[in-house]
């Protein structure tokens, strides 16, 4: 398996951006603060950084497939898109079971819960300012699908 490394620039555009939607503080957030005691909070912050580090790294992970399939011209744009672009959208960025149960359970029990919304909304926010916005990356595979 290779090793995978990001440069210090990636780690920082990463770090910047989970700084600035640091979920402690974000309006998203920041209705559900009292509702929770302060170590169920700083859990769900915790929960949300980490997820979101997860996407982005993922993120630039597929990007860099994307390039190197692309330099190799092994693969058309077309299976590039299908194969590696939907990824980042359609992959389920869970964690161990009792880590996600947790969350849930926290958030108010159920994936629809308010906070639950917040939460992936945040982590939304935050594959968008890395990478783009969806509506973005939606056109292009739309004009890649000849539609």
């Amino acid at each position: 398996m290779p090793d995978i490394i990001f440069t210090s620039q990636e780690q920082q555009h990463i770090n910047t951006i989970i700084d600035e939607l640091d979920p402690e503080d974000h309006e998203l957030l920041r209705p559900y603060y009292d509702m929770l005691p302060s170590d169920d909070w700083a859990f769900v912050c915790d929960y949300v950084r980490a997820k979101m580090r997860a996407v982005l790294e993922t993120g630039m992970l597929i990007g860099s497939v994307v390039d190197k399939a692309r330099a190799s011209k092994l693969v058309d744009e077309n299976a590039i898109r299908n194969n590696f672009v939907r990824a980042l959208w359609n992959y389920n960025f869970s964690f161990q079971k009792t880590i996600e149960e947790t969350f849930v359970d926290l958030a108010g029990g159920n994936r629809e819960a308010p906070l639950c919304v917040a939460a992936e909304a945040l982590v939304e926010l935050a594959e968008d300012q890395m990478f783009g916005t969806f509506e973005d990356a939606h056109e292009q595979l739309l004009d890649g699908a000849g539609a």
